[in-house]
C-alpha cells in the first residue's frame, strides 16, 4: 500500500508490457513513475515503442492511462492522476430501452439519460402504451462517474395503457444443429424458476431462404411446443421437414406464455447450412447381453 506522501516506486517494464498500480487511502494525488526498459529489450529496433500505465483506485472506479511513447532510449516518465471513490451523490440518471435493454455508455452528449432525479421516491415521466420498457437507475457522483447500476426493472404496457406482466425470459444454450438426410436439430434451456409467470411453450421462428426470421410474423412461425413442469425445461427437437445440400436455415427460438399471448424478447439468430455431403449420422440402438456358459 502506497500512503498520501511516500515516493513512488520505480517500476521496470519490458516494452510493450503494462503494470497496475493499485493505490489505497489516498484522497488524491499526482504521479510520476519512472519507466525503464529491461536490459535484454534493445529499444533500437523499436523506435515507436508504447507504455501504457493504467492507475486506478482498489474499487477499480476510475481509471486514468498515462501512455509515453519512448523512442529509442532506455526510460521515461509517465504522469496520471489518480482519485479515489467519492461517496457524495450529483444525481441518479435513468435510461430507457424500448423492447431492448439501453446503451449504457457513458457519454452524456450523445448518449444523455432519459430522466435524472437527486431525491427518492421519484415519479419517472410517462411511457407510452403498448409497449415493453427495459429500465436501469445509475448513480452518478459529484466528481462525475458512474458509481454503478442502483436498480433494473422490465415495464411492459398495453394497449390501453394498463400494466402487465412483463413476457418470459429468454432461453439458453440455444443451438441449431445439422442432422441426417437435410433436417436440423432445434435445442434450448428455459429455467422456469426465473419468471413470477413463466413460460409455457415453445417457439421456433424459422426461414430457409437466407433472410433472419421475424418473431412477429405468424408466418415464420415453424414450431410450436408445449413445456412440461420442470425447473430447467430442455427442446431438444427436430425439424419435420428436410431441405436441400448448400440451403441456409435461420431460426430463432423463444418461449412462449399461452394465458396472455407473450413471449420472449429473443433477438439471437441461429444459423445452420445444409451440408449433405457429410456422413451422415450413426442412427439406431445398440443392446448389450451376456450368454450363458454350457
Amino acid at each position: 500500500m502506497i500512503l498520501e506522501g511516500e515516493a513512488v516506486p520505480n517500476i521496470v517494464l519490458p516494452a510493450s508490457a503494462s503494470e497496475e498500480v493499485i493505490l489505497e487511502d489516498i484522497t488524491e494525488i499526482f504521479l510520476a513513475v519512472l519507466v525503464s526498459v529491461e536490459e535484454d529489450v534493445d529499444l533500437e529496433d523499436v523506435p515507436g515503442t508504447s507504455i501504457v500505465i493504467n492507475i486506478f483506485s482498489k474499487e477499480a472506479l476510475h481509471i486514468t492511462e498515462a501512455i509515453k511513447t519512448i523512442g529509442p532510449t532506455t526510460d521515461g516518465v509517465l504522469s496520471g492522476q489518480y482519485r479515489v471513490q467519492n461517496n457524495t451523490l450529483d444525481r441518479y440518471e435513468a435510461y430507457l430501452g424500448i423492447d431492448a435493454w439501453p446503451d449504457l455508455t457513458d457519454d452524456l452528449v450523445n448518449n444523455p439519460p432519459w430522466d435524472t432525479f437527486s431525491t427518492w421516491p421519484h415519479t419517472l415521466p410517462a411511457l407510452a402504451p403498448d409497449a415493453t420498457y427495459y429500465l436501469v437507475i445509475r448513480k452518478r457522483d459529484s466528481w462525475g462517474l458512474i458509481e454503478g447500476n442502483v436498480d433494473s426493472a422490465i415495464i411492459r404496457i398495453g394497449p390501453g395503457g394498463e400494466l402487465l406482466e412483463p413476457g418470459p425470459t429468454a432461453p439458453f444454450n440455444a443451438e441449431l444443429l445439422g442432422e441426417p438426410v437435410g433436417r436440423v436439430r432445434f435445442r434450448a434451456n428455459y429455467n422456469l424458476q426465473q419468471d413470477p409467470v413463466p413460460a409455457d411453450k415453445w417457439r421456433v421462428y424459422l426461414t430457409s431462404d437466407g433472410t433472419d426470421p421475424d418473431t412477429t410474423d405468424p408466418g415464420d412461425l415453424y414450431l410450436e411446443q408445449s413445456m412440461g413442469i420442470q425447473r430447467v425445461e430442455d427442446l431438444d427437437t427436430p425439424s419435420a421437414d428436410s431441405w436441400v445440400h448448400g440451403t441456409v436455415i435461420k431460426a430463432i427460438i423463444v418461449t412462449y406464455r399461452t394465458p396472455d399471448d407473450t413471449q420472449s424478447l429473443t433477438t439471437s439468430v441461429l444459423e445452420y447450412t445444409i451440408d449433405l455431403t457429410a456422413p451422415a449420422l450413426p442412427d439406431g440402438e445398440l443392446f448389450l447381453g451376456g450368454g450363458a456358459d454350457g
